[in-house]
């Protein structure tokens, strides 16, 4: 699969969050996420702001992949991937360990539809809702394809993002062509 391919199509993003400066502690401005979220060493050397888009980026990834109720064996994978790649391979095992240990405990207490909300909220304030709608669902694409619930969730967040329905189709469509291509 051409997950790769899809990958390098946010290396925008990825440098738009490496653009960020240091600063303290960067878990007081990740608001929303779960009480006591660890900020590791990437993390806390970005900004506040990028530390939390960066969180949103991923949340989402992980919203769509676990809303047919399977956060499988692939999708774990290519979410590290993305991690990875989009930190510039400093992300270790164990911030992705903490982050989706995050992410969990977040969607237990808030609920799909309010973590949805938040998510897209900030995706949208930084401009960057449809690299993160393209994340998600490419994550989500790689075991099945995108479920019913999956493309529902998807609708939901791509909502909150900014997107219509228009481009979230172009953008899945766009998904499905990158996934297929040969690495």
């Amino acid at each position: 699969m051409g997950f790769q391919r899809l990958l390098g199509r946010l290396k925008p993003l990825a440098q738009h969050l490496q653009r960020s400066a240091p600063a303290a502690d960067a878990a007081d401005g990740v608001t929303g996420f779960a009480a006591g979220f660890d900020a590791r060493p990437w993390l806390s050397r970005l900004s506040p702001a990028s530390a939390q888009l960066f969180c949103a980026v991923f949340e989402a990834g992980f919203l769509i992949a676990q809303a047919d109720g399977r956060f499988d064996r692939a999708e774990r994978s290519h979410l590290r991937r993305a991690l990875l790649a989009l930190s510039d391979e400093a992300i270790l095992a164990d911030d992705v360990d903490a982050m989706l240990g995050g992410f969990t405990a977040s969607l237990s207490r808030d609920g799909a539809a309010a973590r949805c909300e938040s998510v897209g909220r900030v995706l949208l304030a930084n401009h960057a809702g449809e690299a993160g709608v393209y994340l998600a669902a490419g994550i989500a694409c790689a075991s099945d394809g995108l479920s019913q619930v999956e493309l529902k969730t998807l609708e939901a967040l791509a909502r909150h993002a900014g997107l219509g329905f228009d481009r979230l189709a172009l953008l899945v469509e766009a998904i499905r062509v990158d996934l297929a291509a040969e690495e």
